[in-house]
């Protein structure tokens, strides 16, 4: 076997640096292919079954038909979303709690909810019903071709007008200056058109505080309002600064924050956040961004 020259060897290992922080997730995955690799051959046996069960049905055959692809898919897919929650990214562990109980939910729904209610709320045939349908789908492509002249027009009159176009000019400057390298600077700018005054002298304690009130808009815009109560709202890791400092970094190795400056002027505000991470941290910023467009309805990146 050929040796890699010097050169190769210092990148594979400056590579695997990167990966060693993350040693839990890379094997959850190597773990998830061999998962994977071994469902092919079930898969196999699976369809299989299925083509006796149509051929020669039995209650039994159908009952494991119905049931066994709907439970190995919960079950793989559950336990793949929480090996994604061991992740050390806040946003991650949100779409891994969230995806994992949907999935349940609707598994749960499917199997046991509906059969329920179609046995307790079975209701007779409706032959009307069920004719005024038929003739809805034989005809509803040519009521649509005759309507597209109205449709076109409560599309132009639905469409956003000059009003609507101040939704998008909110905007968001972040940046991130190292003083060495482990404590840095963050800076946040949040600018948006009009609204009311803020209140004198008010620190991010204070802000925080008037956002407990759901009925408290410091903006009066909609999309500076998600960005606002977003940050001044409770993060996975706790309420404090650190935790936001983790949140807007993508990293979990925050060892201390504070606030540094706050100026929250009429359509304008800005936060100065100082910050030290531990040893060989690794930051993710684009986590933050990803979370604050999921929160709002505008794209910041």
């Amino acid at each position: 076997m050929s040796q890699l020259p010097d050169d190769s060897w210092q990148t594979y290992k400056r590579l695997l640096a990167y990966v060693k922080p993350h040693w839990l997730i890379l094997l959850a995955s190597v773990f998830g292919y061999a998962i994977y690799a071994a469902t092919q051959a079930a898969a196999a046996q699976l369809a299989g079954y299925l083509g006796e069960t149509v051929v020669n049905p039995t209650p039994a055959r159908v009952l494991v038909v119905s049931i066994a692809p709907l439970a190995l898919a919960l079950i793989s897919s559950v336990l793949g979303y929480l090996a994604m929650g061991l992740a050390a990214f806040p946003g991650l562990r949100q779409v891994a709690v969230f995806s994992a109980a949907g999935l349940t939910g609707a598994w749960l729904t499917v199997m046991v909810v509906l059969p329920a209610l179609s046995g307790a709320l079975a209701l007779p045939p409706r032959p009307r019903l069920l004719a005024a349908a038929h003739r809805w789908r034989l005809h509803w492509p040519g009521l649509l071709r005759r309507g597209r002249w109205p449709l076109a027009l409560l599309a132009l009159l639905l469409a956003p007008g000059p009003a609507d176009a101040g939704a998008g000019s909110t905007t968001l400057e972040a940046s991130l200056e190292f003083s060495s390298q482990q404590q840095g600077e963050i800076r946040l700018e949040l600018a948006w058109l009009g609204g009311p005054y803020p209140p004198e002298g008010m620190d991010w304690a204070g802000l925080r505080e008037q956002y407990l009130d759901t009925n408290f808009s410091l903006s009066g815009e909609p999309n500076a309002e998600a960005v606002l109560r977003y940050l001044t709202a409770p993060m996975p890791g706790g309420n404090d600064t650190a935790s936001l400092t983790a949140a807007i970094l993508g990293s979990d190795a925050v060892d201390s924050a504070s606030i540094s400056a706050l100026s929250a002027e009429r359509g304008n505000l800005q936060l100065t956040i100082q910050f030290s991470l531990a040893d060989n941290a690794m930051l993710h910023p684009l986590m933050f961004i990803s979370q604050l467009n999921n929160a709002s309805a505008h794209r910041f990146l």
